[in-house]
């Protein structure tokens, strides 16, 4: 009997002290810190639920933890974390970012049940820049996300200088170590002495024989000082503005009398010996007399056509502009249009898309040509040196037009005509024209 109470005393006092070492081991384990784990998210999430039955008894009272996954440029990581925030949990873990680094959601959003947090760090990129030193190369770290423009922005923002780039390439998104080429821009002023084209002026007589031509003055050019404001992108001229001109030299047109009488008639050749413009006048008379015509009209010379006043449409490029010259008038339709002079020039076309005009629809002055006037069928650019705007016209293939505009490449004998859509600019092209002045400037022609 005694034996057994030994035995039973023995068994107590061993279970009580293994109670008291469980306890204490229990006690060390709930107050130990969370701390960082690569075990998976299935493993942590079972380490959150064990915890929080533990809690549940009262055996140690915690800030309530949550499962954290972070995706650090594709690295992805687990954490079990009390943090409060996203910027807290950072801080906690040393997880540091730089100027150019995102991250999302932002760092002072609330830590919750499985929480993700994505950061995306910058990256390198290049850019080949073309500027006063000739080609160089700058390394750039840049945050993620961007387009090439924007790149180009940030760039322009932390430099004294403006760059550009191509503008096919404005929308493209910028990629890890991608090579994006910038263009100086600069402005200069750029004086010189421009040649001013002599114009070649046919006059069309009837008392001469058709099918003779004959050159009564020599055509000389004129000289004209300019002063232009010109950008460059890198080496390539964007845009130019004329500031300033004079004409220093006045151009002498290159005048032909051209015959449109009867084959037959007679004519003293002799009178086509070297003239100057004072002698014209006599020139034509003895002309006149030699070719045996019946009387030299008193209102002036050579004779004035009849002419017939009427309202005209603007220009139909669609359908051709028919037309037809006789003596110095046009005969357009039911029209009779006298006209004081004739250019052969060299036409090329527009319209008011961004290729032409280097501006886009919501643009400032986008439409509106240099006089002021809408850009529109009938308004024409030209070298105001050549053809003063506001000049009634008609334009061979092209019909009734207005000098209403300029242009950087329109210069002496071109003439820029406008069309509505990009298709019938391609389809044009370059042609030659011959272009009439009307001589009466207050003729009409309907424009919007």
């Amino acid at each position: 009997m005694l034996n057994i109470k030994k035995t039973v005393g023995m068994t107590l006092i061993l279970a009580l002290a293994a109670a008291i070492l469980w306890g204490a081991a229990t006690s060390v384990m709930a107050a130990e810190p969370v701390t960082r784990t690569e075990e998976t998210a299935e493993d942590t999430k079972e380490q959150i639920d064990n915890t929080s039955k533990e809690n549940m008894y009262g055996i140690i009272q915690e800030p309530e933890a949550f499962l954290v996954s972070v995706d650090d440029d594709g690295n992805i990581s687990h954490f079990f974390s009390s943090a409060a925030t996203v910027g807290e949990f950072m801080a906690s873990e040393g997880i540091t970012l730089s100027w150019c680094d995102t991250v999302s959601p932002g760092q002072e959003t609330p830590i919750t049940g499985d929480t993700k947090i994505t950061i995306r760090r910058g990256y390198e990129i290049t850019f080949h820049i073309s500027g006063k030193a000739g080609f160089s190369e700058e390394h750039i770290i840049t945050p993620p996300g961007l387009t090439i423009l924007q790149a180009v922005q940030n760039y322009n923002a932390q430099s004294d200088e403006e760059y550009v780039c191509d503008p096919v390439r404005h929308e493209s998104p910028v990629l890890p170590g991608i090579g994006i080429y910038l263009f100086l821009v600069t402005t200069q002023t750029e004086i010189t002495n421009e040649e001013i084209p002599f114009e070649t002026e046919y006059l069309y007589l009837d008392y001469l024989p058709g099918g003779y031509e004959a050159v009564i003055t020599e055509g000389q050019s004129g000289t004209m000082f300019v002063i232009d404001e010109v950008r460059y992108e890198g080496s390539v001229e964007k845009n130019r503005v004329r500031m300033f001109n004079e004409v220093t030299l006045e151009p002498v047109n290159h005048v032909v009398a051209v015959g449109t009488g009867p084959v037959g008639i007679e004519m003293n050749q002799a009178v086509f010996s070297p003239v100057t413009p004072e002698s014209t006048e006599a020139m034509y008379r003895e002309l006149y007399s030699s070719a045996n015509a019946l009387i030299i009209p008193e209102a002036g010379f050579p004779p004035a056509p009849s002419q017939s006043r009427q309202p005209a449409e603007p220009a139909n490029p669609a359908d051709g502009a028919g037309y037809a010259v006789n003596g110095n008038v046009l005969l357009v339709n039911d029209l009779q249009v006298p006209f004081s002079r004739e250019i052969n020039m060299s036409a090329t076309a527009y319209t008011a898309d961004y290729a032409s005009t280097g501006k886009r629809p919501g643009d400032k002055y986008f439409g509106i040509t240099a006089s002021g006037l809408k850009a529109q069928v009938g308004v024409v650019a030209v070298d105001p040196s050549v053809i003063p705007l506001w000049t009634k016209l008609y334009i061979e293939g092209y019909g009734f037009a207005v000098a209403g505009d300029t242009g950087s490449s329109v210069k002496g004998n071109i003439i820029d005509l406008y069309f509505d859509s990009s298709s019938e600019v391609r389809e044009f092209g370059r042609r030659k024209r011959m272009v009439y002045i009307l001589s009466d400037q207050e003729f009409e022609i309907a424009l919007q």
